[in-house]
């Protein structure tokens, strides 16, 4: 997984590549993938089980991470990993955290205007200010 820190914003959703590598001394069969989130909280892994992997094989999974849309900002944690089959019996590999930071999301509409508003504002201080000193 080459970033385990990922930012959003509020209505979006998170997806990823990361590589499952055997690096152990036996083949592996019947790969599951398991991912612990927030329960409010929806995936999907592709492939959702990988058939096998011989030594040093390694296999690309695509994850999405979908947050539900009344999500807070804030920072949330998801992790990673991997149920294995070897021998008739099943183990399972190091878990992978992935962070997820949420952000609100910015109208650029309305700051503009605002900024729009603020401008107009100081100019219009400014000519009162002028005219007001003449007198």
């Amino acid at each position: 997984m080459p970033n385990a820190f990922q930012t959003i914003k509020i209505g979006e959703e998170v997806s990823m590549t990361a590589t499952l590598k055997n690096i152990g001394t036996r083949d592996l069969v019947d790969i599951r993938m398991l991912v612990d989130v927030n329960t409010d909280w929806k995936y999907t892994v592709i492939p959702e089980v990988i058939g096998a992997l011989e030594r040093n094989e390694e296999k690309e999974i695509q994850l999405t991470l979908s947050p539900p849309t009344d999500i807070g900002v804030g920072e949330y944690q998801a992790k990673l990993n991997a149920e294995v089959t070897v021998d008739n019996r099943k183990f399972e590999a190091r878990d992978r955290s992935i962070t997820v930071q949420v952000e609100s999301q910015t109208q650029m509409s309305v700051t503009t205007l605002l900024f729009g508003a603020l401008i107009l504002l100081m100019i219009g201080i400014v000519i009162v200010t002028i005219r007001i000193s003449r007198r």
